[in-house]
């Protein structure tokens, strides 16, 4: 079966060029199928793509101005994710932001972790970041810090994969929110629904490293942010390197975000009563309808807040 990575992109040109070089120089790079989802593109853009891979396939989408930006980009990942899936014949997909630089053994990190798990019911997705550099963790868990990741309560995002076996749920997730929420970012909305029933692996040191750049959720100020900082020692930025067996710890630590949790279960336990208010939102929408649902949602909103 096929294995594909799509990028969604809009006028953003060098900041996707030097992407698209970045990923070119990655271990096993000739083993996927290369798509851009672009907004607008014009034929001298699609010229320096191709010019730069010309087996790169890429679709264009247009939409109206009342069309919100979280909309079109939840659109167009939505419509990548379709294509490698259902037309590609995927056996899974990387999803890769156009500012999102990767790194040397991105696809390989890909490739071990969606290996190892896809037969795993509740593993859902593997994630790309992190911002962990430090080196106590050799002498804590004799392990190659470099290779290190553990599994994770959280939600998606900054060069994820999913596996063929999970496409059914995400599909009706993107379903669910392009009818529905048309101007929620998608991973919000997902984020719920994966840390309460799922668990996702993420590296200990960053597998990719967002370009400083003026986008829908940076700024060219963030080069002065500690988190960037942090991410960016994080980021395993060489261009060639020895890639060792992966290890896998099972509580290791992760500070990107305190909501980020280690799957263990007393956290899974923690999770369930914290959200107790999303389970009851989910009975009630599977008994009554996610149209009737979304109605009512919506009149109690506008009505009482």
């Amino acid at each position: 079966m096929t294995k594909s990575l799509f990028i969604v992109a809009y006028k953003r040109q060098k900041i996707l060029f030097k992407t698209l070089r970045k990923l070119k120089l990655c271990k096993n790079y000739k083993e996927f199928r290369i798509l851009i989802i672009y907004q607008d593109v014009d034929k001298n853009t699609l010229r320096k793509i191709k010019k730069i891979d010309p087996n790169i396939d890429v679709i264009k989408t247009q939409y109206s101005k009342k069309k919100s930006a979280l909309y079109k980009v939840c659109r167009n990942s939505f419509i990548g994710f379709k294509k490698c899936f259902e037309n590609y014949k995927s056996e899974y997909v990387i999803f890769l932001e156009d500012d999102i630089l990767p790194s040397y053994d991105f696809l390989e990190f890909h490739n071990y972790i969606i290996s190892r798990y896809r037969s795993d019911k509740k593993f859902f997705a593997v994630n790309s970041f992190s911002r962990e550099y430090k080196n106590n963790i050799n002498s804590v868990f004799n392990s190659n810090k470099n290779f290190s990741y553990s599994k994770f309560m959280y939600g998606i995002g900054k060069g994820w994969s999913v596996s063929f076996e999970k496409w059914f749920i995400l599909k009706k997730m993107y379903k669910e929110v392009l009818k529905f929420q048309p101007n929620v970012a998608f991973d919000v909305f997902f984020d719920k629904e994966i840390k309460t029933k799922f668990f996702v692996v993420m590296p200990y040191r960053s597998r990719c490293l967002e370009q400083v750049s003026h986008g829908m959720h940076s700024k060219i100020d963030d080069v002065n942010n500690p988190h960037w900082i942090d991410w960016k020692k994080s980021f395993l930025a060489k261009k060639n390197y020895k890639i060792k067996d992966y290890n896998f710890i099972y509580n290791m630590k992760f500070s990107w975000r305190k909501d980020c949790l280690n799957y263990t279960l007393f956290n899974i336990f923690k999770v369930k009563i914290k959200h107790t208010k999303y389970y009851i939102q989910i009975l009630i929408k599977n008994i009554i309808g996610q149209n009737k649902y979304y109605l009512i949602r919506n009149y109690i909103k506008e009505s009482f807040f």
